[in-house]
């Protein structure tokens, strides 16, 4: 996740203040930072799930950088619509 730090050293190595890089970053894609990473992450899940890597959802959620298996699958549920467990035994059927 990108956390406020890493925002302020890439906002000081581009001469900006954190709310312009922010700022601009979402008018550029539409989400800020930390949703952008939501989104590409939850999507890397998917790509997982549906590849059949036989990996659970707790070693996705940890692959993927997430410190709590809860906040991934409410995560993956708000952008997918779904919980990944719902994907995952789409595919077993």
């Amino acid at each position: 996740m990108i956390s406020k730090s890493q925002l302020t050293a890439s906002a000081c190595s581009a001469d900006r203040a954190p709310n312009y890089i922010t700022q601009t970053f979402k008018e550029i894609t539409g989400l800020t930072p930390i949703t952008y990473m939501h989104h590409l992450r939850v999507q890397t899940a998917r790509t997982l799930i549906l590849s059949s890597t036989r990996m659970t959802i707790g070693e996705i959620s940890d692959y993927l950088g997430y410190n709590d298996q809860s906040h991934f699958n409410k995560m993956f549920k708000k952008i997918m619509g779904c919980p990944p467990s719902a994907l995952m035994r789409s595919l077993d059927s």
